[in-house]
């Protein structure tokens, strides 16, 4: 009898076991979405995400390793807004790999479709509007944690229909990205009349999120150097406004923005992109909290 009892247990075992959905592969692209990606996966899956630390995004060469991540992937969750596109040329049309391009599900009108209303005089006022390097929409979409909320319900949307389990997992983890919208907003609420610049017109959602006051930004397009002209009205916009810091971008060379702000006589301060860094899924959370509290700091002098 105990040994009919234990084949019958060990049957059910097996048969719950093979009910149970498999652990997924998620692939991702940027240190935000390596986040987002983990907060719904949680410990039902692997989350492997492909920039490198103190990497920029714009034009990555995928390494042997990226490739062979590329096609063990069930899901591969791309940014989109051309911010990206190296890693579309590595996906195996014949396989049909589930991809989500957040950019392109997205609502249009949550979209930053044009630079930003800067306060430079002239021909410049709207000048990168046409030379942004991405394309007609700001890719930068993370850095509003409303905007980043939506992004992990597109992510559970589908991932929910290979695992149930993930539907919870996201529900904690927009929960916390309301919370740190809220925090964010009280550390920023006494600063939001002073003016600032940036080395790149890479805070738009920011910006509109917290109602921020940046009135200029260094390069117009990334890595390219601006015009000498260009400079100048932008020290008179600096000197006019009383800016009193601008921030700079790693991994982007701080060298023009420093020579600007000693030019000028102000202050440079850090600003992370948080396009790339430690793959830890906290990551976009902190670095958002550090960012806060680096423009508080940086604008209350």
């Amino acid at each position: 009898m105990r040994r009919y009892i234990a084949a019958f247990l060990m049957v059910f075992a097996c048969s719950i076991a093979a009910a149970e959905p498999k652990q997924i592969k998620v692939v991702t692209t940027i240190l935000p979405l390596y986040c987002f990606a983990s907060g719904v996966v949680g410990a039902n899956g692997e989350v492997q995400n492909l920039l490198p630390p103190n990497v920029g995004p714009h034009d990555y060469q995928l390494s042997p390793s990226d490739l062979r991540k590329i096609r063990e992937a069930d899901i591969i969750i791309m940014n989109g807004l051309g911010l990206d596109n190296w890693i579309t040329k590595a996906l195996d049309q014949t396989k049909r790999q589930r991809v989500i391009e957040l950019g392109a599900v997205l609502n249009k009108t949550n979209l930053i479709e044009s630079a930003a209303d800067l306060e430079m005089p002239g021909e410049h006022k709207h000048a990168h509007d046409h030379d942004h390097h991405h394309g007609p929409a700001n890719p930068h979409i993370w850095l509003d944690p409303q905007m980043a909320a939506l992004c992990v319900n597109i992510i559970s949307n589908v991932l929910t229909r290979m695992n149930p389990a993930f539907a919870k997992n996201a529900e904690t983890y927009v929960s916390r990205l309301r919370e740190l919208d809220k925090e964010i907003a009280q550390t920023l609420a006494t600063v939001t009349n002073k003016p600032f610049v940036s080395q790149h017109d890479a805070f738009p959602y920011f910006i509109r999120r917290y109602n921020l006051k940046q009135v200029g930004v260094v390069e117009l397009t990334p890595d390219v150097s601006p015009s000498p002209r260009y400079l100048g009205d932008l020290l008179k916009v600096i000197r006019d406004k009383k800016v009193g810091v601008i921030f700079y971008e790693p991994p982007s060379s701080p060298r023009l923005v420093k020579q600007i702000a000693r030019d000028a006589k102000i202050r440079t301060a850090e600003l992370n992109t948080l396009e790339s860094g430690k793959l830890d899924p906290k990551a976009y959370e902190e670095g958002m909290r550090a960012n806060a509290k680096t423009l508080r700091q940086e604008l209350e002098k």
